[in-house]
Order: structure tokens, then sequence, then C-alpha cells
């Protein structure tokens, strides 16, 4: 029994770990894609008031 209920856990395993890596990523573009149009505005900002300010 032991043989073969290893095997099934190591494979559920590495398909756990392999859909949180999925997710992760999957969140990070989302997150990236959202942010950053802002982080660009905030960036063209910033660098137009450290101009001016220069």
């Amino acid at each position: 029994m032991a043989p073969t209920r290893f095997p099934i856990q190591v494979i559920l395993k590495i398909m756990k770990t392999l859909l949180t890596l999925f997710l992760l990523s999957f969140s990070v573009t989302i997150y990236a894609l959202v942010s950053f149009p802002f982080t660009g505005k905030v960036t063209q900002h910033f660098n137009d008031s450290v101009s001016i300010e220069i």
C-alpha cells in the first residue's frame, strides 16, 4: 500500500506546487498590468518635478 500511495502524494505535491507558482505568476502579471500605468504616471511626475527643481 505504501509504495502505491507515495507516488500519488508526490504527484499531488508537485501539482500543488505548480498550481501555486501559476497562481503567483498570474496574480503578479495582473498586478503589473493594473499598476503599470499608475506607476508610469508617478515616475513621469517624479521625473518632471525633479527636473523642475534642478
